[in-house]
């Protein structure tokens, strides 16, 4: 996990933890076999700091944090 979310303190940092919860949950409890595993395609996960949508509060003034994640399944052969 260090390789892919850049670090290798997950439970502290309140933006990297919900990134390692989703890649521990494609495994199971006793870390044995993927449990997602489709046999003809890939699935990439991505993040961004983009918001899908840009939401306001009409005349307030207002602190935003945006994460979008992506799942895109690419078939494979």
């Amino acid at each position: 996990y260090d390789l892919l979310l850049g670090t290798s303190s997950y439970y502290g940092d309140r933006d990297v933890y919900p990134r390692y919860q989703i890649l521990e949950s494609l495994y199971d409890n006793y870390g044995a076999a993927p449990v997602y595993q489709p046999e003809s395609v890939i699935l990439l996960i991505a993040w961004s700091d983009s918001p899908q949508l840009d939401i306001d509060l009409r005349g307030d003034r207002s602190e935003s944090s945006a994460t979008t994640i992506y799942f895109l399944e690419l078939p494979f052969r």
